[in-house]
């Protein structure tokens, strides 16, 4: 088989589907030889996929991001056509759909359903449009999670069988450190407090952080002054965030990395006595997964995907309920034993996830869409 990949999702400073996409395409080129892969990337990203590999080719396309959208639908056919493209994977939700080939679509979630009234107009409104005809023109769809599959199934009216979950998987880099020394560098080069909670992702609305600002406040009035190590970026409606922050009174509690290299994250994890996860949807959740290999207790919210990555190894809780995240960061904080425990059910829970689980998965979608 030629395989196509689009990974022009992998750019600098990439999150999410850049993650899971660049991910993948290393773990198929550890488990398949045989086919041929052809890599559709943007200069930024091509050094960042040499997978060394005989049976896969890059090739660099001049997309630029304000009309990545007209290349994808109008460009990216031919290009198909040209390299004699058996099987295309769009791993970012859409698929060209002019493209005549068979097709497999990697769908994350549906949030911009679910949730356009915290969603920016533009490019969601693409988003709206042409996930659904991806969804429907695909010969198969892979979903991140089971919750994801059901949303596809609900709110597209397409089958099940149609549908396979590939769970996602975090490196290898993301593991409890003992470098004393290394850990000191981080907590230096980042100015760290000693004791923190941590959260990972952008700042937006559906992450729902002002949650935890309400928790922090009513651990504060009673005489926990706990700091929230915020990493990553602001996303979009961001502003109600640090409304919140500043009536609160919390600025000094709350530390702002901005980006944060790869390398540098997980130290960043292994230093953090909490992570917390208050988000009101998501696809899969992969900052979960990070944050319990590197052995850190995980208190997040009991929705969407979340309980199907924690499962019992975290502590879950109503996104709604700042009650309630304030009293289960107490119980942690003042509670060492309680730490442990969950900090190993978290590094236990994560040995279920794997990269090479994903691409052997991703592998027979593709092998049986290709004998259709």
């Amino acid at each position: 088989m030629n395989i196509g990949i689009n990974a022009l999702s992998i750019r600098n400073q990439y999150a999410g589907i850049g993650v899971y996409t660049k991910y993948l395409i290393h773990a198929l080129s550890q488990i398949d030889q045989k086919n041929r892969y052809v890599l559709f990337l943007n200069p930024e990203n091509y050094n960042d996929l040499k997978v060394g590999q005989d049976n896969f080719e890059n090739v660099i396309v001049q997309a630029p991001l304000r009309k990545f959208y007209l290349w994808e639908q109008v460009y990216l056919p031919f290009v198909l056509k040209k390299k004699q493209i058996d099987i295309f994977h769009g791993p970012r939700n859409v698929l060209p759909l002019l493209c005549k080939i068979k097709s497999v679509v990697t769908i994350h979630d549906l949030a911009f359903l679910l949730f356009p009234e915290v969603m920016k107009f533009n490019p969601f409104n693409y988003w709206s449009v042409f996930v659904k005809r991806s969804a429907v023109k695909a010969d198969h769809i892979i979903s991140v999670s089971e919750s994801t599959k059901k949303d596809i199934v609900r709110l597209y009216n397409i089958s099940e069988h149609k549908i396979t979950v590939t769970h996602e998987a975090c490196n290898n880099s993301f593991k409890r450190i003992e470098d004393e020394s290394a850990l000191k560098r981080i907590s230096q080069k980042y100015e760290l407090p000693e004791r923190f909670i941590l959260y990972v992702g952008t700042i937006e609305p559906r992450k729902n952080l002002n949650v935890v600002l309400e928790a922090m406040d009513i651990l504060k009035k009673n005489n926990l002054n706990i700091k929230l190590v915020i990493v990553g970026k602001k996303g979009w409606l961001y502003a109600g965030f640090f409304d919140t922050l500043q009536s609160l009174g919390l600025g000094n509690n709350v530390i702002f990395t901005g980006y944060v290299p790869a390398e540098d994250l997980p130290g960043i994890y292994n230093l953090a006595e909490i992570f917390v996860y208050p988000s009101k949807y998501e696809g899969f959740g992969l900052p979960l997964l990070e944050a319990m290999s590197c052995g850190v207790p995980v208190i997040a919210s009991n929705v969407s995907s979340i309980p199907e990555v924690v499962g019992d190894a975290g502590i879950l809780v109503r996104p709604d309920d700042p009650k309630e995240f304030a009293h289960k960061i107490y119980e942690l904080l003042t509670d060492k034993e309680t730490r442990a425990k969950m900090s190993s059910k978290g590094f236990e829970r994560t040995k279920s996830f794997s990269w090479e689980k994903v691409a052997q998965k991703t592998l027979t979608v593709y092998e049986n869409i290709n004998t259709k």
